[in-house]
């Protein structure tokens, strides 16, 4: 082996364990923000049942999808790495055609999983969104449009793909190279346009609940009280864009080191874990309880405290009032 194929073999095995070692601690972080949401979920009483329970199974089809993406490509990465010493596949006696049909199928359940897990995102996203616009369609539904249509499309790819590596045609023909150059244009595409709805969508979200945060300011005249909710609510909005821009940014990332080094290791796993964490750290930081349905109550509430505060000297206490009290009720 030459000089120049060792170091060649040497970057590919560091990029390997970079990248292995990346995605494992990237899914850890993922494992306990999942914990976190599935425990702040169980502590919100008041949310009704149906709201509940579509988020929850769709964060916990959300995680089991990444876990599926996560193992499914350290298993990939140590195929590769067996194959690359020599050593053949995970299993002694499988040739070269099996080694390589099995590196492709691992790399389409990575691809496969990755549109699912964006797909899902979107989903708990502009749900999220939808139940804090105070359930109005129209509010969503473009961007909930653009991001079907854009997710038919990422699915439309990876079938092409499927069928040009699994399916039975030639892999030298000049209709499989069309076809697979079209399945990768098609990617990109999906890629950056994704960008889009992931953008509107936390821009909403963040936007509504600063909205709420004002009107509250207007509403009640207790200083201190307000003051509480400008700081928990200024906190939600910079977490909420903080959180909604790392998938974004992850997905422009991910085109650039998919166009400019195509030999590099697969990224899929590791974007799939970013695209869960996204909507799981939003929700953590919401809880799931900011909504314009609670702000009306509370306005209505703050105008009869305020009616029988002017009406009866003794309803001044040391108890709460019960416009502080649904501060509360909206903040966590």
């Amino acid at each position: 082996m030459s000089g120049l194929a060792v170091d060649l073999l040497r970057l590919d095995l560091k990029l390997y364990f970079i990248q292995s070692t990346l995605e494992s601690l990237v899914y850890g972080c993922y494992i306990v923000t999942f914990g976190m949401s599935m425990y702040t979920l169980s502590q919100r009483r008041k949310m009704n049942k149906s709201g509940l329970r579509w988020d929850v199974c769709a964060l916990v089809l959300l995680f089991l999808i990444t876990t599926v993406v996560t193992i499914t490509d350290l298993i990939a990465n140590a195929s590769i790495l067996y194959n690359t010493f020599g050593l053949g596949g995970l299993r002694a006696g499988l040739s070269k055609a099996q080694i390589h049909r099995f590196d492709i199928s691992m790399q389409m359940v990575a691809e496969m999983g990755f549109v699912l897990a964006n797909f899902l995102t979107d989903f708990v996203l502009m749900f999220r969104c939808y139940i804090i616009w105070d359930s109005k369609l129209r509010i969503v539904i473009f961007p909930m449009i653009l991001s079907f249509m854009n997710n038919l499309l990422g699915f439309s790819a990876v079938v092409i793909l499927l069928n040009v590596f699994v399916g039975d045609v030639d892999p030298v023909s000049e209709r499989t190279l069309r076809n697979f150059n079209a399945a990768n244009r098609m990617l990109v595409a999906f890629f950056f346009i994704n960008v889009i709805p992931n953008l509107l969508i936390t821009g909403m979200i963040a936007g509504r609940i600063w909205w709420i945060m004002k009107k509250l300011e207007r509403i009640n005249p207790d200083v201190e009280a307000i003051a509480q909710i400008r700081k928990r609510y200024r906190s939600t909005v910079i977490l909420i864009l903080e959180s909604g821009l790392v998938y974004p940014a992850t997905l422009i990332v991910f085109v650039i080191v998919l166009r400019t080094a195509p030999l590099a290791p697969s990224l899929y796993p590791l974007v799939s874990t970013i695209a869960g964490m996204a909507p799981t750290l939003i929700i953590v930081r919401v809880q799931l309880g900011v909504s314009i349905k609670s702000l009306d109550e509370y306005e209505n509430q703050t105008r009869l405290t305020t009616l029988n505060f002017n009406r009866s000297p003794r309803s001044c206490s040391t108890q709460p009032s019960e416009d502080e009290q649904m501060i509360q009720d909206i903040s966590n």
